[in-house]
């Protein structure tokens, strides 16, 4: 998920990961287009019960944990 994100509902996005969305752009802005804050990120990944894989890890060490 990036740009317009920001004019999405949280349940929107959530039905996004659902329907197999698998990674979301952060960060203040996308080129001109706002980003929802860190906060809004952190809460709607712990209702989805999902943790972000940070820079530079793959799917499968993240799996292996």
């Amino acid at each position: 998920l990036s740009a317009g994100r920001d004019d999405m509902s949280r349940e929107l996005q959530a039905l996004c990961f659902l329907a197999g969305a698998n990674s979301i752009f952060v960060g203040g802005k996308l080129l001109t287009t706002p980003l929802p804050g860190q906060d809004e990120d952190s809460a709607l990944f712990q209702a989805l019960d999902l943790r972000p894989m940070g820079v530079g890890r793959t799917a499968e060490a993240v799996a292996a944990e």
